[in-house]
């Protein structure tokens, strides 16, 4: 074997499987619009290791969350990002007061906690503008520590919220087939 064709075949044998593996490459930024209830409503966000920007435009109204509020909202997780629809009224409620439809845009954020799940971040919307910022920390395998933040204000927590812990194996509809 000559000395120049030794060393080419090592690195080609070496490099081989890093060659033929797919890297997804992080995202940065993320766009999307749905239409609900004949409204058409989009969501931008954008942001790398801490969110930089979060947008909701309803037909054609936008609404910005201020930069103050992105704060400590690392590593986002930008294909988690969900929009959501709320036809009552989100909040305290006057005894006059009509129902007030909202929307939450939310997604993962963080690091995978010792349970396996990320930190949930929703961005609440309602009465034309932007109100709060939730955030659920998860503590137990079923319990998750809920904190608010207001625009200018700082930020409390304000209980916990149970969610089911997840189901190893298959699921019972799964089973019953």
């Amino acid at each position: 074997m000559k000395p120049l064709f030794k060393p080419a075949l090592y690195y080609a044998l070496l490099c081989s499987p890093l060659l033929g593996q797919d890297q997804p490459a992080p995202w940065n930024s993320v766009r999307f619009t749905v239409l609900h209830e004949e409204k058409k409503a989009s969501v931008e966000i954008e942001g790398e290791d801490q969110l930089t920007k979060v947008v909701l435009t309803v037909d054609g109204k936008s609404f910005v969350v201020p930069e103050t509020e992105l704060a400590n909202c690392d590593l986002p997780q930008l294909d988690t990002a969900n929009l959501l629809f709320g036809a009552d009224w989100y909040g305290p409620v006057k005894p006059d007061e009509e129902k007030t439809p909202h929307h939450i845009i939310e997604l993962t954020i963080g690091e995978v906690n010792k349970f396996g799940n990320h930190t949930s971040l929703k961005f609440l919307f309602h009465s034309g503008r932007f109100q709060e910022r939730i955030i659920l920390e998860q503590n137990t395998a079923t319990l998750w520590k809920e904190y608010r933040k207001r625009v200018n204000e700082g930020e409390k927590e304000t209980g916990t919220v149970t969610r089911p812990a997840p189901q190893s194996g298959p699921s019972s509809a799964e089973s019953a087939e």
